[in-house]
């Protein structure tokens, strides 16, 4: 990824950006997104998860 700029006045200046790891970049960008929904998977499984709770009373004799 590059971008460039030129002054547009008599005064002229230039620059050059070069972005050298835009690939590992969006490798990230998707391992997070990807981990993300996983995330929101296992928080809804959370919402709905139905709880099992057993009782007992232990009666002395």
């Amino acid at each position: 990824m590059e971008g460039y700029h030129q002054s547009v006045d008599n005064n002229t200046s230039h620059f050059k950006v070069a972005v050298t790891n835009i690939n590992d970049f969006n490798e990230l960008l998707h391992r997070a997104k990807k981990e993300a929904k996983q995330l929101d998977d296992t928080i809804t499984e959370l919402e709905n998860f139905y709880l099992k709770v057993e009782f007992s009373v232990n009666q002395d004799s």
